[in-house]
């Protein structure tokens, strides 16, 4: 799926987290694959680990996704809302 507007070529928040809920409400998958950037990756977390689903972001550089260092409060944890 692919959440880029044709208008703009970029992401949207919108669009992010609707194809990520619409992976986590099947069943039969098991990872999601992306996101083109951090920002987007900050939408996707949270709703992929609330499927309990994979995600595998190769693009994303910023450490507070996984990290404490150089993170903002609350981070990493906040996008883990199912604790794993």
């Amino acid at each position: 799926m692919d959440d880029a507007s044709p208008q703009t070529g970029k992401w949207g928040r919108r669009g992010r987290g609707g194809e990520c809920e619409q992976g986590g409400r099947r069943p039969l998958a098991i990872v999601y694959i992306g996101t083109y950037n951090s920002g987007a990756a900050k939408v996707s977390i949270p709703i992929t680990n609330r499927a309990h689903m994979a995600q595998v972001t190769p693009a994303n550089t910023y450490p507070g996704l996984t990290k404490k260092r150089g993170a903002a409060p609350g981070e990493p944890e906040i996008y883990r809302p199912a604790g794993s």
